[in-house]
């Protein structure tokens, strides 16, 4: 091809292109490259690139490619920043054994474009990251995640490589993973699904969430993308609820089956199966104080008569005190604990206008610590036996005394 052509195809392409000997003299320059330097091509011929453009020289990056691509005779491609022009340029290095060609490309537009996708996309993990429950993406046909936020590390105490290696059902409770499957099936098929299920964590700890998703496509593949909330506070608020609502019934039936009883016996053992049900006490017994404050075992479970004997000469006739409790040792007062098969014990009176009247004796088989629920249960219980004793006692007293006095007027 002669001269004349190939400067003719030069100016007809859209690219920059120079050409530069050994000394790094222009011997080209087509009307592209003279567009973005604001230079004419009779200036440039013969003249010196580093003369010309001394601030070429002091971007390293130019004058390391050019010159490797020199030196090596190796072709070098690269995105290059040029700084007084604010442009970004695309870079094609041709060696040849009289100097070497380069053809430019302006890529501001698309250098701008990537920023900005880069922005958007730091944006998009910020706010991912800053969300307060679980992000995750799930592509279809797919064992794992896809992608996900910080939140789900810190919760699963999972590292991200860890997370990146596992199946999306080793994050959950595996009473569910039947549940999981026909969700994410409804997921891909219905649009968007919802569950919940408890998180498991690194350490085997399960947290209860509730997770919502829907589906979008992205360049034709299927996702899955949701979030989960924790639902800790309101399952503990719907636990309480239902405690309760039970506590609720529980005295309801207590008080019913109390008024029903005919006799003070049917009271005591009314309580005791109460305490031995709704507490989970291995033995229990129901003492009542006699005229002289000492305590007698109406009612009990099981306990032998060297143990009962013990508890009504060792009672805490004047404590109105409730919830007393603690472990004891191997042996008090001459009576083995641990024979009895008893690990811990509570002592609750009965309590009726601010006088003992008596007391509830629970005991376990194991070391145990009573919760401020059961405790507060407990002393309910106690103040329902305690008045509904009293008040029988006063019932059956006026029916004896009726008793009386009608025998004395017929007779």
């Amino acid at each position: 091809i002669k001269t004349a052509e190939l400067s003719d195809i030069f100016e007809r392409i859209t690219d920059g292109f120079i050409a530069l000997d050994k000394n790094w003299r222009y011997t080209y320059v087509n009307k592209r490259v003279c567009q973005l330097m604001g230079i004419r091509q009779e200036d440039m011929i013969g003249k010196t690139i580093w003369n010309e453009f001394p601030h070429l020289n002091n971007l390293a990056s130019f004058y390391e490619y050019y010159n490797k691509a020199m030196v090596e005779q190796r072709y070098y491609f690269r995105e290059l920043y040029y700084s007084p022009l604010n442009i970004w340029l695309e870079n094609h290095i041709y060696p040849s054994p009289t100097g070497i060609s380069v053809y430019y490309r302006d890529i501001t537009q698309k250098k701008e474009a990537e920023e900005k996708a880069t922005k958007a996309s730091e944006l998009s993990e910020k706010i991912i990251d800053s969300l307060p429950g679980i992000f995750f993406m799930h592509q279809k046909l797919t064992a794992g995640l896809f992608r996900w936020n910080k939140k789900l590390e810190i919760i699963s105490g999972y590292s991200p490589e860890e997370i990146a290696g596992k199946s999306i059902n080793e994050f959950i409770d595996k009473d569910d993973f039947d549940i999981l499957v026909k969700k994410l099936e409804e997921g891909f098929e219905l649009g968007q699904a919802e569950m919940e299920t408890n998180i498991l964590t690194k350490y085997g700890k399960k947290i209860p969430f509730y997770f919502t998703a829907m589906m979008i496509d992205i360049e034709g593949k299927p996702f899955l993308i949701g979030n989960g909330i924790d639902i800790s506070a309101r399952k503990k608020a719907e636990a309480q609820s239902q405690k309760n609502i039970e506590k609720i019934q529980l005295l309801a039936k207590l008080s019913e089956a109390i008024s029903q009883a005919k006799k003070i016996n049917q009271i005591y053992e009314i309580s005791l199966h109460a305490l031995i049900k709704n507490i989970g006490a291995d033995k229990v017994s129901v003492g009542i104080f006699d005229e002289n404050h000492q305590l007698e075992i109406v009612a009990d479970n099981g306990l032998s008569e060297l143990f009962k004997k013990y508890l009504q000469s060792n009672s805490l006739a004047n404590n109105i005190i409730s919830a007393i409790e603690f472990t004891p040792t191997a042996e008090q007062h001459g009576v083995d604990f641990f024979e009895e098969g008893i690990k811990a014990a509570g002592y609750f009176p009965l309590v009726y206008q601010q006088q003992p009247i008596g007391q509830f004796m629970l005991f376990f088989n194991n070391p145990r610590t009573l919760t401020g629920e059961e405790i507060q249960l407990i002393e309910t219980i106690a103040r329902t036996v305690a008045f509904a004793i009293k008040e029988k006692k006063y019932e059956l007293a006026l029916i004896a005394s009726t008793e009386k006095y009608k025998l004395l007027f017929y007779n």
